[in-house]
């Protein structure tokens, strides 16, 4: 597992939306103040949160304690999250004139050509050393030349 560490307000929040609860939908649901919810995923009481509170929110949110801290959840927050960003995304690009459409698409396919081809190169690794041809450009460092 990948120590990712996401904030604990971000956790908390995305749970309740993944769960399709609003924040007073949360509370009714855990018995937990709609307000503290609120300052919870503020973060503004966040550090005087108790274990029973977050037990609580857990077991509405469909998560036990051990997927929360064990890092299980980390990988479903990511997808939903994601999947939530293009959908918006998607939304927002529906909105656009056709000719700018058109043309984004056309750019967006580069790039992700581009992506792909990089994802294919094997990864050099630095040495420090600046290429020959790099040093050839640095004052002093032309042929015959002693620095």
């Amino acid at each position: 597992m990948t120590d990712r560490s996401p904030d604990l307000v971000v956790m908390l929040r995305e749970l309740r939306t993944m769960s399709g609860l609003t924040q007073r939908e949360a509370a009714r649901k855990s018995g937990v103040g709609e307000k503290t919810i609120s300052s919870l995923e503020t973060g503004e009481r966040i550090g005087s949160m108790k274990v029973t509170t977050l037990r609580k929110l857990l077991a509405v949110y469909g998560v036990s304690e051990i997927e929360f801290f064990r890092g299980d959840v980390y990988d479903l927050i990511d997808i939903q999250t994601e999947e939530r960003r293009l959908t918006k995304v998607a939304k927002l690009f529906q909105t656009l004139p056709r000719p700018t459409r058109q043309r984004l698409i056309a750019r967006f396919e580069g790039m992700i050509e581009a992506a792909l081809a990089l994802e294919d190169e094997p990864e050099s690794i630095p040495t420090g050393e600046p290429h020959r041809a790099d040093r050839a450009e640095e004052p002093g460092c032309a042929e015959g030349v002693n620095g």
